[in-house]
C-alpha cells in the first residue's frame, strides 16, 4: 500500500507504527488531534459518527480518507470503540516541535483492549487466560480496574460455569487452542491466540505446584504489559480460586435463575442482584455479585454473615450512619489502579483523599457493633489517616483535570516552587507597573501591555498616537489600528517570567509523580482496606433489603432438610403490584421428589425458582423473604426450565433439553437441589412422558437428590406410593361460575386437569377457536372412555380376527401392534395403548388394513 504512494515523513511515520499494530484502530496524535486514516478512518468515521474528509501528505500526493477527535474529549471516543469489540493503540508525541524539524517523534503508548480498558466504570472487564493440561484447563483471570486476579484448575463444565460467571471481555489462549469450549457458550468473546512462548512460567511469587496454572499467570502478565506499555497498573497478589467452597452453579442454572442477569431482556432490572443491591460503593457492587454468584457452604462463614446482617439490621441508627459515611466513598480500587499504572489526574488523587478522609470515623462506628464479622473488620481496618496526611498536604484542596498546567501543589511543600510562584504574582504586579509608567512617560493612556504565544510581551500603542512613541520602542507588528513594540526591559521581563512558569510546571509534576509514588508504596494497604469496606457495604445493603422487604433470619444446617414457610419469589414480588402469594417448601428424606402438577399460569415455575433462589440466598449470607427459613446447606444447585436451542451447535430444543437433563444427572449428589420444569415436552408425548418418568425413578432412586419436579404429565403421579420419597403437589385451580381462576398456592395431592383450553382463553385465542377445542376435547375423552379394556389386547386382537402374524403387514404397524399386546388393560385407560391405538390407525388407513 505504502509502495504506490508518495510518502511524506509524516505518512512513512504513521504506516510504520500500523504495521506493528494491524489489529487496532491508530490513534495518531497531530497537535490538538487524534487522526485515523485509511480503513481505520472508514471504521471510526462509521462508528463513532463522526465526518470522514481526506487529508493531503505533501504535494502532489494521493489524499488519504480520515478522519479525528480532539485530544480533550478522546476518552469518550475510545470508550465507544472499545464498547463495540474494537483494540484502540494511542500513540502519543513523543517531544514538542522543534523549529527546523520536519516530523516530531511519535509512539504508541497504550494499546487498550475489551479486556485491559480499565477506565470503564459502567461494566467489570475481567481478561483470561486458558491453558490445556490433559482433559483439565488451568485458567487465571483479572479484573484489571479493580486489581483482583485470581487462577486455578478445572474441568471443562467448570471452566464454562467460571466463563458465564465472570464473563471475560477477552482471552488468551495457546495457538491450535480448540475455542469450541469457549464459543458454544459465549460466542461473543474476544480470543487472542499465542504462541508457546507467550506463556511464560517464571513467576516466583505464586504458591503452586502446577506450572500451567504459572503458564496462565504468566500469559495474563505479558498481555497486560504488552498492550499497556507505559501504564501498567499493579495487581493485587493473585488468588487461588477453590470452587469447593462454594455452590456450584452450571451454565444453564445462571441463566435460568437470573442470578445477575436476566434471561431474555439484558436491559431488564428483573434479576437477584438488581433486588439485592443496595450498596453505596463500586467495591460492594462487585463483592455483591461475586456472593450473589458464590453462596457458600461453610456453615460457620453462612452464620457469620447472617449475625452480621441481623446486627446491622437490629442497629438502625448505627447502621445509617455507617451508611452515611460509606455514600462517601468513591471506588477506591479503579482509582488505585489509574494511580499505580500512572494515568491518574490530580483529580483522581484528590476522590482518592477525600475517600480516605472519611475512613477515620467508619472504623469509629463499626468498633460499636460486636457479632463475630463485624468485630473482626474492625479490629483489622486500616484507617490509613497517615496516608490520607501526606496527600492532603500535598495536593490543593480543587487541583485541576491535568498534573501539567501547575497549580496543584499547596504553599510551603516546595521552597524553590513557593520563590518561583512569588516572582510569578509580583511579575504580575511589576507589569502593572510598567504599564503605568509607560503611560506617564509617554502620555498616551490608551496603552496598554498585552501577551501572545509569538511575540510573547508587548506594549500596543493606537496609530493616532504613533507620534508619542519613543525612540527606544522597539517595532513588532503592525495591525489595521495599532503598532506593538517591546522594549529591553519588558524583554527581560519576560524571560524572567516565562522561565519561572515553564520551572514551576515541572517542579509541579515532579511532587505529583513523587504523591503516586507513595501512594503506590502503600497500595497493598489501601486495596485490604477497600476490600474491608465492600464487605461492609454488601452487608450493610444486605440488611437494607431486609428491612424494606420484610425477609427474615434463615437457619441453616448441616442436615438434609429445607424448610421454608411462606416463602416468596424476590424478584417477582417486588416487581408485581399485587400482593405476592406466598407458599411453602417442604423437602426431606421421606419428601424429597416432588411431583408438581397443574396449569400453566398456575405458578408451578415460580414456586421452583423461588425454592432455588431462597436457598442461595440464604447461603450467601442474607436474610430471605418467608416467614421462617430452615435451610440444609447443599452443594450444587441445578435448574432445566424454558425452551432454548442453539442452532450454531445443531442442537434442537429437544436436545438442549437432553443435554442439560444428562449434565443434571450425571453430576447432581444428594447434597444437591434440583429444578426439572416439563421434562420431555420437546418431542412426543408417548417418548416424552416416558423420559420423564425415568428421569424421575432416576433422581429418587440412584442419586437421592432434593428434587422439584413440575410436569403436564399427569401419569407421573402415580409414582406416589411406587417410589419411596415421592410426593404429589399441585396449584390450585378454582372454578367459579365456570370461569378458572388461579389461586398461585400448592397443596398436596395431584390436579385433576391441565386447564390448557382455559389458558388459551385468558391469552386470547378467538371465542371460536376455544369453543371448537372444547368440543374436540369433549369427543376424544367420551370416545376412549367408551372402549372396553377389561381384556387384554390380544384378546380383542382375536375376536377382531386380526392375526398380524400371518400377514404380510408393514414392519412399523407390525412392532406397534407387538408393543400394544404386551399392555395389560384394566379398568382404565393407559396413555401407552391410547398413543399406539391412535398411530396403528393412521397406519391402517394408509395401508387400507381394517384396524
Amino acid at each position: 500500500m505504502a509502495a504506490k504512494r508518495k510518502v511524506t515523513p509524516a505518512l512513512k511515520q504513521y504506516l510504520e507504527l500500523k504495521e506493528k499494530y494491524r489489529d487496532a484502530i491508530l490513534m495518531f496524535r497531530m497537535g490538538d488531534f487524534y487522526e485515523m486514516f485509511f480503513e481505520d478512518a472508514e471504521v471510526a468515521s462509521r462508528e463513532l459518527e463522526i465526518a470522514l474528509t481526506r487529508r493531503s501528505f505533501g504535494k502532489g500526493g494521493d489524499k488519504a480518507p480520515m478522519c479525528g477527535v480532539p485530544h480533550h474529549a478522546v476518552e469518550g471516543y475510545i470508550a465507544k470503540l472499545v464498547r463495540k469489540g474494537y483494540k484502540v493503540a494511542i500513540c502519543e508525541q513523543l517531544e514538542e516541535p522543534k523549529p527546523g524539524k520536519k516530523v516530531v517523534e511519535r509512539g504508541v503508548v497504550r494499546v487498550i483492549t475489551p479486556g485491559t480498558y480499565f477506565e470503564d466504570e459502567a461494566e467489570d472487564r475481567f481478561l483470561m487466560a486458558i491453558y490445556p493440561k490433559g482433559d483439565l484447563f488451568s485458567a487465571a483471570w483479572t479484573e484489571i480496574s479493580s486489581g483482583d486476579t485470581f487462577f486455578s484448575t478445572l474441568n471443562r463444565e467448570e471452566l464454562q460455569s467460571l466463563i458465564v460467571k465472570f464473563k471475560p471481555k477477552e482471552v488468551i489462549v495457546p495457538q491450535k487452542f480448540d475455542t469450541s469450549v469457549l464459543i458454544e457458550i459465549y460466542p461473543d468473546l474476544v480470543v487472542n491466540e499465542k504462541e508457546e512462548e507467550f506463556f511464560d512460567e517464571n513467576l516466583k511469587t505464586v504458591e503452586t505446584n502446577v506450572k500451567e496454572e504459572l503458564k496462565v499467570l504468566g500469559a495474563l502478565n505479558n498481555f497486560i504489559r504488552e498492550t499497556q506499555i507505559e501504564f501498567v497498573p499493579k495487581l493485587k497478589a493473585p488468588r487461588r480460586y477453590t470452587g469447593e467452597k462454594f455452590i456450584y452453579f452450571d451454565p444453564h442454572t445462571q441463566r435460568n435463575l437470573e442470578l445477575v442477569e436476566p434471561f431474555y431482556d439484558k436491559l431488564s432490572s428483573a434479576t437477584l442482584f438488581n433486588v439485592l443491591n443496595r450498596t453505596e460503593t463500586g467495591m460492594g457492587r462487585r463483592l455483591l455479585k461475586f456472593w450473589i454468584l458464590h453462596p457458600l457452604k461453610d456453615k460457620g462463614k453462612i452464620e457469620k454473615r447472617l449475625d452480621a446482617v441481623e446486627e446491622l439490621t437490629n442497629s438502625f441508627f448505627l447502621a445509617d450512619e455507617l451508611r452515611s459515611e460509606l455514600k462517601k466513598v468513591y471506588d477506591v480500587e479503579r482509582l488505585l489502579t489509574k494511580i499505580t499504572s500512572g494515568i491518574a489526574t490530580p483529580k483522581d488523587v484528590s476522590a482518592l483523599r477525600n475517600s480516605l478522609r472519611v475512613f477515620p470515623n467508619i472504623k469509629k462506628i463499626i468498633s460499636e457493633f460486636r457479632t463475630e464479622l463485624l468485630s473482626e473488620i474492625s479490629q483489622n481496618f486500616d484507617d490509613l489517616y497517615d496516608v490520607y496526611c501526606e496527600i492532603d498536604r500535598v495536593l490543593v484542596d480543587n487541583p485541576p483535570f491535568t498534573s501539567r498546567e501547575g497549580g496543584l501543589v499547596r504553599k510551603g511543600v516546595n521552597e524553590e516552587l513557593d520563590k518561583l510562584r512569588d516572582i510569578k504574582e509580583n511579575g504580575e504586579k511589576i507589569l502593572k507597573e510598567i504599564e503605568e509608567r509607560e503611560r506617564r512617560k509617554t502620555g498616551i493612556q490608551s496603552l496598554k501591555i498585552g501577551f501572545n504565544n509569538v511575540f510573547g510581551y508587548y506594549i500596543e500603542v493606537s496609530k493616532a498616537n504613533l507620534h508619542l512613541v519613543p525612540k527606544d520602542y522597539i517595532r513588532k507588528q503592525t495591525l489595521v489600528n495599532a503598532e506593538r513594540f517591546i522594549t529591553p526591559e519588558l524583554k527581560e521581563f519576560e524571560e524572567k517570567i516565562l522561565s519561572a512558569q515553564e520551572r514551576i510546571e515541572k517542579i509541579e509534576y515532579e511532587i505529583f509523580t513523587e504523591l503516586r509514588k507513595f501512594i503506590t508504596e502503600n497500595s497493598h494497604r489501601i486495596s485490604k482496606s477497600a476490600e474491608q469496606i465492600a464487605v461492609l457495604d454488601v452487608l450493610l445493603s444486605l440488611s437494607k433489603v431486609a428491612q424494606e422487604r420484610n425477609y427474615v433470619k434463615p437457619e441453616v444446617t448441616d442436615g438434609f432438610e429445607i424448610e421454608i414457610d411462606e416463602g416468596r419469589h424476590p424478584v417477582l414480588e417486588k416487581l408485581l403490584e399485587d400482593e405476592f402469594i406466598p407458599n411453602n417448601t417442604r423437602l426431606n428424606r421421606e419428601e424429597r421428589v416432588l411431583i408438581i402438577t397443574g396449569p400453566n399460569m398456575g405458578g408451578k415455575s415460580v414456586f421452583l425458582r423461588q425454592t432455588a433462589l431462597i436457598t442461595a440466598m440464604a447461603q450467601m449470607g442474607s436474610f430471605v423473604p418467608a416467614k421462617r427459613a430452615r435451610i440444609g446447606i447443599v452443594d450444587r444447585i441445578f435448574t432445566r426450565v424454558g425452551a432454548a436451542d442453539n442452532l450454531s451447535k445443531g442442537l434442537s430444543t429437544f436436545m438442549m433439553e437432553m443435554v442439560e437433563t444428562a449434565n443434571i444427572l450425571k453430576n447432581a449428589t444428594e447434597r444437591s437441589l434440583v429444578i426439572l420444569d416439563e421434562i420431555g415436552r420437546g418431542t412426543s408425548t408417548y417418548d416424552g412422558m416416558s423420559i420423564a418418568r425415568s428421569v424421575v425413578e432416576y433422581l429418587a432412586n440412584k442419586v437421592g437428590a432434593k428434587t422439584l419436579f413440575a410436569t403436564h404429565y399427569h401419569e407421573l403421579t402415580e409414582l406416589e406410593g411406587e417410589i419411596l420419597g415421592v410426593k404429589n403437589y399441585h396449584v390450585e385451580v378454582v372454578e367459579v361460575d365456570g370461569r378458572v381462576v388461579f389461586t398461585h398456592k400448592l397443596i398436596p395431592g395431584a390436579s385433576e386437569k391441565s386447564y390448557g383450553i382455559h389458558v388459551a382463553e385468558i391469552a386470547g385465542l378467538p371465542k371460536e377457536v376455544v369453543e371448537r377445542a372444547k368440543e374436540i376435547l369433549n369427543e376424544l375423552e367420551n370416545k376412549e372412555l367408551k372402549v372396553d379394556y377389561e381384556l387384554p389386547l390380544f384378546k380383542v386382537a382375536e375376536e377382531r380376527r386380526v392375526n398380524y402374524e400371518e400377514r404380510e403387514l408393514p414392519t412399523e404397524l407390525k412392532r406397534l401392534v407387538e408393543e400394544l399386546l404386551k399392555i395389560e388393560i384394566s379398568t382404565t385407560t393407559p396413555l401407552e395403548a391410547l398413543i399406539i391405538l391412535s398411530r396403528l390407525k393412521e397406519l391402517a388407513k394408509t395401508t387400507k388394513i381394517e384396524s
